[in-house]
Parts: structure tokens; sequence; C-alpha cells
């Protein structure tokens, strides 16, 4: 509950700072916009313009529910940084955000992205790349977004493309009850076990497993607070679409990822998703992937 409060805190002062949120959707009838963008780090990043200057680089991240940007990139785009306090939640913490106006990302022009500053420099480094922003969820939310890999382009879409005849297709239905919204699927099968899985397109892995999902299929997990430990399982599938063997690593407790699977069990990674053309239709709340 603290942390949907916490949540609800920053996108009331995001809401605040961008007036009228919605103002930089693109409208249902739209045409198809896109960015072309790379992998580095094994994280999607983009280019990013403001008022037609700059070259900022920003990550998609499915798995982050809000925007964040660094200092250093907002004191170069000369906006103002406004304040609001946590609330109930943490009285003595504040909210740091800013409207950046005029953004074009490849074709995509908007009026503004709400952001709250934060320090970008541990995924920085995580990377080997200077990162910065991160487009989350605010960024995501009543778009349909769609990844394709081996094009190296994310397209944004009016709505989700027809599937065409003879091609192997997924589509699975997007999680809405988490405390934080984030890109969590319900229909994966690790080993004939059901779990939640978040999509993540900062991480370059392929198949993630919590403490909780690592005791429930009877792997051996690493001790505690210990760096994962790698293997593979047997059999993955999502939705109807099989992939056998999969290379997966496995978490045990202390490494930050001890929740329980009523959040998600699985993260599924670039590594992963670049086998498919990837369609997050977050205005219908599915996800569908479609073998290349």
């Amino acid at each position: 509950m603290a942390l949907r409060i916490w949540f609800l805190a920053i996108m009331c002062a995001l809401s605040v700072a961008t007036r009228a949120s919605r103002a930089s959707l693109p409208a249902v009838g739209d045409q198809a916009t896109e960015a072309p963008f790379t992998l580095e780090g094994g994280s999607i990043v983009m280019r990013m313009t403001v008022k037609g200057k700059g070259s900022f680089k920003v990550l998609l991240a499915t798995a982050a529910p809000v925007s964040k940007f660094s200092f250093d990139a907002l004191k170069a785009m000369g906006l103002q940084i406004n304040y609001t306090s946590a609330g109930e939640v943490n009285p003595d913490k504040y909210i740091l955000f800013t409207s950046v106006p005029d953004v074009q990302i490849g074709t995509l022009k908007l009026s503004h992205i709400g952001v709250v500053l934060n320090d970008l420099s541990g995924v920085s480094r995580r990377l080997g790349v200077s990162v910065d922003g991160v487009l989350g969820y605010n960024f995501l939310k009543d778009r349909v977004v769609q990844i394709d890999y081996e094009k190296g382009v994310v397209r944004f879409l009016p709505k989700s493309p027809s599937a065409q005849p003879g091609v192997k297709v997924a589509v699975v239905a997007l999680d809405r009850d988490q405390d934080e919204p984030s890109t969590v699927i319900e229909d994966v099968l690790v080993e004939d076990k059901r779990f939640k899985a978040l999509i993540d397109t900062t991480q370059e892995g392929t198949l993630a497993l919590t403490p909780a999902a690592v005791k429930l299929l009877g792997q051996i997990a690493p001790d505690p607070k210990s760096p994962p430990r790698e293997g593979s399982v047997r059999e993955l599938k999502i939705g109807g679409l099989a992939r056998g063997s999969t290379r997966a690593v496995f978490f045990g407790k202390g490494a930050g990822l001890d929740h329980s699977l009523k959040k998600y069990g699985v993260i599924i990674g670039n590594g992963l998703m670049e086998k498919f053309i990837v369609t997050l239709d977050y205005r219908k709340n599915v996800v569908t992937l479609v073998e290349r």
C-alpha cells in the first residue's frame, strides 16, 4: 500500500507539471511514427531532442513506473525543477520533477513529457554509456509500442497490427494489479509452472528467476546475497509459443528480488525478446509476440 501511495504522489506531481498529460499522447487515428534504437549494454537506447536541440540518450524502460532524467540533462535543457512533499509515505522526502517540452524521438513529436529528477550514474556505469533519461510507464501508457529488433526500430502505432497468416503468434494479457505500473504479463509457463513475468527492455539477459520462482521450480538457489547462478530451464512457454530449453539466471535471497510471486516470478530481457517482433498495446492491455 505504501508503494502505491508513493507512486500516486509522483504521478500527481507529474500531472501538475504537464497540466494535461494526455496532450502528449498520440490520438488513436494518428499515423504511425518510429524511432531508431541501438542495444547498448543490452538496453534499448534512443536519441531525443528538446526544442529541436541536443541529442539526449534515453532508455526505453518497460519496467520503470515513471520517466526519469539526470540533473545534468535537465540543466542542459534549461528547465526549472519543481518539488513537492512525498506526503504521508515519507513527509521528510521530496519529489523533484519537471515537464520536458517540445520533445522529438525519431519521428514521434510530443508537446511534453513529465519526468522526475533522478541520479542515473549507476545506470550509466552498468551499461558502460552515459544515459540522460529513462522513459517509463507514464510515457508508455495509452500507447501501442512495437519493438522490431531486427530492424533496430521502435514504432509508435495507432493500433496493434493484425496477425499475418502462417506466422506463429502469442497474445498475452498485461497484469494491471500492481502497486507500481509496469509491463507484467500473465501467461508464462516455466517447466509447467505458471508465472507472471516482467518484460524489461533495460536488461540484456534472456530469462531471470526470482528466489520465490527458483524455490517453486526446485532449482538450486545461490547463497543469500550472492551473484545469480547461470543455468537453463527445460522448457519455456509464452502464450501459445514454446521455446524449449532456455538460458536463465537464478537469483538467491537478498539480491533485491525478494517479493512474492503475486508481483512476478520471471524477468524477460532483450536476449529473449529479440527473437520476436514485440507489440506492447497499453491501450488494450495486451502484448503480442510474433516469431521472426
